[in-house]
């Protein structure tokens, strides 16, 4: 799958092509949302909800990791979100979960996830 996606994870080589096209110093910090549906927008830091894990390692819980939205695919109910990972969370990832994504060619500094599984940074928690 060269170039394209794998599961909720992005391989190298499309990250890349991503962050060229986004550039480092171009995401807007903070939380965006769209004043009339309430979506997240690219440039909006975002939280992953209590419970959530990827299919690709699923004895890694993910919950409370905090990134930018990068991109936004899908419309209605099947909206996901591109999220880089901050700088906190890549410095807290289990050294295991790296060498999980680096061996299977992904890219462990971005993920795509559903929308139902990722708040604004700033939202309560329950």
């Amino acid at each position: 799958m060269e170039g394209g996606r794998h599961g909720s994870f992005m391989t190298d080589l499309a990250a890349r092509r991503l962050w060229r096209r986004s550039g480092p110093g171009r995401r807007i910090q903070g939380t965006m949302a769209n004043k009339k549906s309430g979506k997240l927008a690219p440039g909006a830091t975002v939280r992953v909800l209590d419970g959530v894990t990827l299919p690709e390692f699923p004895q890694q819980s993910i919950a409370g990791w905090t990134g930018a939205i990068a991109e936004q695919k899908g419309r209605g109910a099947d909206i996901q979100y591109i999220i880089e990972w901050d700088d906190a969370t890549v410095d807290a990832m289990p050294e295991s979960y790296r060498a999980h994504c680096e061996q299977h060619g992904l890219y462990f500094k971005m993920a795509c996830l559903p929308a139902s599984q990722v708040v604004a940074a700033d939202a309560p928690r329950p």
